[in-house]
């Protein structure tokens, strides 16, 4: 949880400076994955209903990383910050509730955070595309590996291609769908059981440039 909570700050700090891989025609990479509530807790408000532990739960993170501005937060340490309404998202899905953000942050670090992690981070102020929220909504999609030799990742670039990421030696895989406001806040906490990165894909024009001849 002390992790979470480091990876928090930074995440807020990047929306204030910013105000399963698979490459489409658009060049958006799309991290898939499924999972299942291990968590449901409120503090005077009810959480979202219908929501319990054990329920199944998808999703997808959708970016283009063209858009996304770079911050170095260490030697080995990145925030990468998409600006709100460019069509960069998150989306979770459990049961007949589908809550959906902008994704505001990917951060990525490489062993020097006590391993290696990836934070996937969008927040949302509208009831429209964030059901029951109560001010402010979060979603967050986070996978770390605090086992030496820390295989997670292999550098901080922006994911975006499928030997970027190792899911099988992430020790943490969990997500977050969270609302606070005046009246209280509710939480949905869930692990990330199957993430899916299907192999990266080149359009026609990419094959005939790299075979191009003088």
């Amino acid at each position: 949880m002390k992790h979470c909570h480091k990876h928090f700050c930074l995440v807020a700090w990047g929306l204030s400076l910013a105000g399963l891989l698979a490459v489409q025609p658009a060049a958006a990479v799309v991290l898939s994955f499924t999972g299942t509530v291990t968590e449901v807790g409120s503090v005077n408000v009810s959480p979202p209903e219908g929501v319990g532990i054990g329920a199944a739960v998808s999703g997808t993170v959708t970016y283009e990383p063209a858009e996304a501005s770079m911050i170095e937060v260490g030697p080995s340490e990145r925030a990468y910050v998409f600006l709100p309404g460019t069509g960069n998202e998150i989306t979770v899905e459990i049961g007949t509730h589908v809550w959906k953000t902008d994704l505001q942050t990917v951060g990525v670090c490489d062993e020097v955070c006590d391993g290696d992690y990836l934070d996937h981070t969008g927040f949302s102020s509208t009831t429209v595309s964030f059901p029951d929220n109560l001010g402010t909504g979060f979603l967050l999609i986070e996978f770390a590996d605090f086992e030496a030799t820390y295989d997670l990742l292999d550098g901080t670039d922006l994911p975006n291609a499928t030997e970027d990421i190792n899911f099988a030696a992430a020790i943490v895989k969990m997500g977050s769908v969270y609302s606070n406001g005046p009246s209280g806040f509710w939480n949905i906490l869930f692990e990330v059981d199957s993430p899916s990165v299907p192999a990266t894909t080149s359009t026609w024009s990419e094959v005939k440039a790299l075979y191009a001849r003088p």
